[in-house]
């Protein structure tokens, strides 16, 4: 796996643990605007906001779990029409070593093939456009 898409995951991970934590407000924050920032602290404190609210929580233990060794994360995200987030910042690992980062990943894409929980209609795809009008992403 490049180095590249080895960030994207991980950078994607810290999304997935936001919806995991809320919902609703990570929907809202991710469709509510054309942009969005994910922040993370070098104490695992981690920060999604946007035009309409902002979600923080304590990630540390679930980023120790999972064995991400990002240790600081900055990434702002734009939203486009068709599903896609492109996003662009820096992450650090170990607080030593910072590289930037920018790339595009398709929403809709990505939950037609993830684990998470709207991925249950990955093989349904009107009942992924209807959760996500009911959750408010269209």
């Amino acid at each position: 796996m490049s180095k590249q898409l080895e960030l994207k995951v991980k950078i994607l991970k810290y999304i997935e643990m936001s919806y995991k934590q809320d919902r609703r407000l990570t929907t809202k924050i991710i469709s509510g605007g054309k942009n969005f920032k994910l922040s993370v602290d070098n104490n695992g404190k981690i920060q999604l906001s946007g035009q309409v609210g902002v979600l923080k929580f304590d990630g540390l233990k679930k980023i120790e779990s999972m064995g991400i060794q990002l240790k600081t994360v900055s990434v702002t995200f734009k939203t486009t029409d068709d599903g896609a987030l492109s996003y662009s910042g820096n992450v650090s690992f170990y607080g030593a070593v910072t590289f930037g980062v920018t790339g595009e990943v398709n929403l809709i894409e990505l939950i037609k093939q993830c684990e998470w929980g709207l991925c249950k209609y990955r093989f349904d795809p009107e009942k992924i456009d209807k959760a996500l009008m009911e959750s408010g992403a269209y």
